[in-house]
């Protein structure tokens, strides 16, 4: 009987913790929430029964911080003891929404018109990934962003990237003119040789149907490289 009461007082102090955590942010915006209460009401959507405030913690502990969280993949965040396949997929979902939002933004803005700008949508898409990513941008002549799609994901190499396969979606777009991005999940800002054999692969295709390779740029963790800016293009 005891247990049953303590178990009972445990859940509404639960329910009582999370109201109080939703009226802060209805109220005083995300700013208000430290970080570990963010990812704690996050998990409260995947696990609403459960005191998730250790496991809000624990994921903070292991990936350093609350972007480092958002930008874990599945598998690896389901190697956390608590973490269901259900709960990865919300956290996973939650980046490629707010990666979402970042490309609509965009679309709703003037033309990019340079490359700090361009580095800061695909940074949003990039930064922090765990393997390498292939990316792409397509314009329109004034440079107004029309969409943007992930073209290859593992090792970026001429055998990977194929730049038929960019500007096929180029056309698909409508594009008249493409950037491309991809990340180096281990830090380095050097263009590899195969980065810049596939600059010039693309820059090639692009000219032979008419279209303009403007950037290509290199994430490596928060700072991007234009190897426009290099004069690799």
């Amino acid at each position: 009987m005891e247990m049953e009461e303590k178990t009972t007082d445990q859940r509404r102090w639960t329910a009582g913790h999370r109201q109080r955590l939703k009226k802060r942010l209805v109220e005083n915006g995300l700013q208000s929430l430290a970080d570990y209460e963010v990812l704690e009401l996050l998990l409260t959507y995947a696990q609403p029964r459960r005191d998730v405030k250790p496991l809000a913690k624990k994921m903070l502990e292991q990936f350093s911080s609350l972007k480092g969280v958002l930008d874990a993949p599945l598998e690896k965040l389901m190697e956390i003891d608590g973490v269901s396949e259900h709960t990865a997929t919300l956290i996973v979902f939650s980046r490629s929404l707010v990666s979402r939002y970042l490309l609509q933004e965009f679309k709703a803005r003037d033309a990019i018109t340079s490359p700090s700008q361009a580095g800061e949508l695909c940074r949003g898409y990039l930064e922090g990934l765990q393997d390498e990513h292939f990316f792409a941008v397509f314009l329109d002549n004034q440079h107004h962003v029309l969409a943007a799609e992930t073209i290859h994901r593992g090792t970026v190499s001429m055998s990977a990237v194929y730049p038929r396969t960019v500007m096929e979606r180029a056309l698909y777009h409508k594009a008249a003119a493409v950037i491309v991005a991809h990340n180096h999940p281990g830090g380095s800002t050097r263009p590899s040789a195969d980065d810049l054999a596939i600059t010039r692969e693309l820059q090639q295709a692009a000219a032979s149907l008419g279209l303009r390779l403007l950037d290509h740029l290199i994430v490596a963790g928060s700072t991007v490289v234009s190897l426009q800016e290099e004069g690799h293009i």
